[in-house]
């Protein structure tokens, strides 16, 4: 609903819709990373009478990262051992799962870091191979629900703090994925709050910022249904107090991912063809739960390389050298990091590397030297050294 004194303008007519063009289950490229966000509502997962459904859904789903809510009663090792034996892994560790409070993080990649200090939300940083982009942080969220604006708010405005001062002390440029299901029924503000950082208690959260890393709102996904043109994530045609809404949303930090694919997953609209194909039945999205799972699959682009103070290194290359990317001397010995590190072999980070009392820089020019340029040793700079430069020109030395 729009913010206090604000307000939303809808039309509608009698033109009839225009059919959808369907949406498929399976990855649009095998290499992409897929996320699934979704409420089992009530434990369902371990629930006797509905787990029969999520052994369907969850391998039709396929994804790399599930992260579910409404998990209280559930453990991390329950949800690891039904994985395993749904969607078995190759290799011995099989699938990596986090908890805090509801929430239940599983991946079939290790868990580097947790956090646990951020109400209803619960970032964890996973080793997502280099090949496909490296670590990313997936924050798994259930937001306070129906009436609890004032919590809503709170919750994601600390979020907010966390991500714009970098609270998990995150190596710049990390891609990020916000998902869950927000039970956004209030007012806008929250989603504002989550796009564009801006906080509205301040002077509890601080000022806020942009979320992204380029200074810029996250990205919304956005998905509707495969066979549908309708984005709702939530449907309960017995409860009365709610229509079908969008409850479960997936944002992410589209300045360093991309979106290849979405979709919201309800076995009820889909066509008996598509069922028999993913060995799923008419009835189990909403018989597993009356949320609706979502799916996002992205990729990482590999940055480009770039050399910024034009010394001959990378600049992702010199933090492990422990040079500095902006300062193409960064011992200030007179040679380029890259020449240090590429032709002469010093060491870019001492200004005198044998310790002989001469700096690098003079040492190669021979400035530090009794007589600079006395080739062979005689005592003397004449043609004779001119001779045994050009006698050894081009020789590999050992």
């Amino acid at each position: 609903m729009p913010n206090q004194g604000l307000e939303f303008v809808h039309h509608f007519n009698e033109a009839n819709a225009t059919a959808v063009e369907p949406l498929g289950l399976a990855k649009d490229d095998p290499s992409s990373l897929r996320i699934c966000a979704y409420n089992v509502l009530g434990n369902g997962l371990i629930h006797p009478a509905r787990q029969a459904h999520y052994e369907r859904i969850l391998p039709a789903l396929d994804a790399d990262v599930y992260l579910f809510s409404e998990c209280g009663g559930t453990s991390a090792n329950e949800v690891k051992t039904l994985l395993d034996t749904w969607l078995p892994l190759d290799g011995d560790q099989g699938w990596h799962t986090s908890k805090d409070g509801d929430l239940i993080t599983a991946s079939v990649w290790p868990h580097v870091q947790t956090w646990t200090e951020l109400p209803k939300q619960f970032p964890v940083l996973i080793d997502v191979p280099d090949g496909l982009g490296g670590d990313v942080l997936f924050i798994n969220s259930h937001l306070s629900c129906c009436g609890n604006d004032a919590a809503r708010q709170d919750q994601v405005d600390e979020m907010m703090a966390w991500i714009v001062n970098n609270e998990g002390n995150l190596t710049v440029n990390t891609p990020i994925v916000y998902a869950g299901d927000l039970n956004l029924v209030g007012y806008a503000q929250q989603l504002e709050t989550l796009l564009e950082g801006n906080i509205v208690q301040t002077q509890t959260f601080g000022q806020g910022g942009m979320p992204d890393w380029d200074g810029t709102p996250w990205a919304d996904v956005l998905p509707r249904l495969t066979h549908q043109p309708f984005t709702y994530t939530w449907r309960d045609d017995g409860d009365g107090n709610f229509p079908p809404g969008r409850l479960d949303f997936v944002l992410y930090s589209d300045a360093v991912m991309d979106q290849e694919h979405a979709f919201v997953l309800e076995t009820e609209t889909l066509p008996e063809e598509v069922l028999v194909e993913f060995g799923l039945l008419q009835g189990d999205t909403h018989s597993a739960s009356d949320h609706l799972p979502v799916v996002m699959d992205f990729s990482v682009p590999q940055p480009a390389s770039q050399d910024s103070d034009l010394d001959g290194l990378d600049d992702a290359e010199e933090p492990q050298l422990g040079t500095d990317p902006f300062d193409a001397d960064t011992d200030n010995d007179g040679l380029t990091d890259g020449f240090e590190v590429i032709v002469s072999g010093t060491d870019p980070l001492m200004q005198d590397t044998n310790s002989n009392g001469c700096p690098d820089g003079e040492e190669a020019f021979q400035l530090c030297a009794s007589c600079p340029s006395d080739l062979n040793n005689d005592g003397i700079v004449s043609v004779a050294d001119v001779l045994h430069l050009l006698g050894n020109f081009g020789q590999d030395c050992p």
